[in-house]
């Protein structure tokens, strides 16, 4: 029996969060500055993360999109080619900032340590 494609995806998410933390925690602190601009393309945000870890960057987006409600893709959407070298002229669509405070605090912690939000019940 082949297992669920999104279930599977959202384990192997759960597992980055919790093993690749300091990753995760570059790559939304990176995304959150960019998005204290209001407006902000994915191929305009600067994520400096070892090569084994670049996977991670996808995880922040959907941690700061999905959990978080920091960031949104832009509505109506705006779509343009990725002018960046990795992103082989992949299709990127324009992100706002939902919630300009959080994306503040976020983008003010250090990029070592623990991702603490107070988020946790």
């Amino acid at each position: 029996m082949k297992p669920d494609v999104d279930q599977h995806l959202a384990e192997m998410a759960n597992l980055q969060w919790v093993f690749k933390t300091d990753s995760i925690r570059t790559a939304c602190i990176a995304i959150c500055r960019a998005a204290l601009a209001g407006s902000f393309w994915p191929d305009e945000v600067l994520v400096d993360l070892p090569p084994d870890d670049v996977n991670c960057i996808g995880n922040a987006y959907k941690l700061l999109t999905d959990h978080l409600d920091v960031i949104a893709k832009a509505q109506p959407f705006e779509c343009r080619r990725s002018k960046s070298k990795s992103g082989n002229s992949r299709t990127i669509f324009l992100y706002k900032t939902v919630n300009l405070d959080r994306a503040r605090q976020i983008a003010h912690l250090n990029t070592v340590g623990q991702l603490d939000l107070g988020l946790a019940a």
